[in-house]
């Protein structure tokens, strides 16, 4: 569950997390747009749904 209330992340291991407030998905997705990659796929580990999987691809023609 998202915990959008909140601005601690779970662990100090986590710098930022999907779903804190101020870090929502689309905030994530324009970043890695930013950086010059593209999604190719996303997914959830059906065994840990917590965490979030980005399959990226470097955005050759950004370069």
């Amino acid at each position: 569950m998202p915990q959008f209330w909140s601005t601690k992340p779970v662990c100090n291991e986590h710098y930022w997390e999907m779903g804190l407030k101020g870090y929502p998905k689309k905030r994530i997705l324009n970043s890695v747009a930013n950086a010059g990659l593209t999604v190719k796929q996303e997914f959830i580990d059906p065994t840990y749904p917590y965490h979030y999987f980005l399959v990226l691809e470097k955005n050759y023609s950004n370069t």
